[in-house]
């Protein structure tokens, strides 16, 4: 029985519940002795480890001291879903239905977590990627919502539907506002016509007083011919403005790059910018270039 206890409570990073040992046969009698021998300890109440917990364990104890609906939520999540690198958080963030007092290692919420925004990891059970920013959005400040939206927009875990979905689900939580702001950022650019991004380009270079280039101008590279949106030839230094419309494609993503280390091996700087640079930070693109030319 030791044998299948220790197998269960590894496959939970060492944590294991009362109700779990029970299932495996487990009565009082035994359970005592298990504790009184050290060979279980007391992590909460009702829940046990197996030898020493490792992150994951920590997570599966707080999630089964708070009940069988319970979910690991909110930052605690975004370490699990890898979307902030920060430190990892405790007290460990688990929602519930019911409201729970708060105990040592554990900070819990309250709420009823429909199906569809509950997943599992290897057991686990957290909130989904789309939940998790919801929930966030409510208690952090923008700079870290912010990272953890574009950390899932690059592991391609940012789906506009999937959180509108979430959003209806759970009127009047106190974070749709700061996440649908958060979340608009990625859409910007995106439909423009490449015309509007030339225009707003030319009236950037106007407005800070770039010295005379030239348009759409071909560069030879290996072999290649690449042609640049803005260049200075003299100084080797182009200024490319990307669009969503039509560099938000894995294939366009990578050429991109590809022409970019073409150039750079031939001694050509080459600054990307892009309409959120435009809208956002122009005088930070100007200076980069500027600084470029001098």
């Amino acid at each position: 029985m030791g044998r299948t206890v220790a197998a269960r409570a590894r496959r939970q990073g060492g944590a294991i519940s009362v109700e779990q040992l029970r299932a495996l046969g487990v009565d009082h009698d035994q359970l005592h002795r298990l504790t009184t021998s050290g060979w279980l300890i007391r992590v909460h109440r009702g829940v046990y480890r197996v030898g020493a917990l490792d992150f994951e364990g920590v997570l599966f104890a707080a999630a089964l001291a708070m009940g069988p609906d319970a979910a690991v939520s909110h930052l605690s999540a975004t370490h699990v879903h890898g979307l902030l690198r920060t430190n990892r958080p405790a007290p460990v963030d688990v929602t519930a239905p019911t409201t729970r007092r708060p105990r040592d290692g554990i900070s819990p919420h309250r709420a009823k977590l429909h199906p569809y925004d509950v997943t599992t990891r290897r057991g686990l059970r957290l909130t989904t990627v789309s939940r998790t920013l919801l929930d966030i959005a409510a208690d952090v400040r923008e700079p870290l919502l912010q990272a953890a939206v574009d950390e899932a927009r690059v592991l391609r875990r940012l789906h506009r539907r999937s959180i509108e979905e979430t959003i209806a689900r759970a009127t009047g939580h106190h974070g749709i506002g700061a996440l649908r702001r958060a979340v608009a950022r990625h859409d910007r650019g995106r439909g423009i016509p490449i015309g509007a991004l030339e225009r707003r380009a030319i009236a950037f270079l106007r407005e800070y007083d770039f010295p005379p280039y030239l348009r759409n101008y071909a560069v030879e590279a290996g072999g290649e011919r690449f042609t640049l949106d803005v260049v200075w030839p003299e100084q080797r230094v182009a200024l490319e403005f990307d669009g969503r419309t039509y560099h938000d494609t894995d294939p366009a993503f990578a050429a991109d790059r590809r022409r970019s280390r073409r150039l750079a091996a031939i001694g050509w700087h080459v600054v990307r910018g892009t309409w959120v640079d435009l809208d956002e930070r122009p005088a930070e693109l100007a200076a980069d270039v500027w600084a470029l030319l001098l």
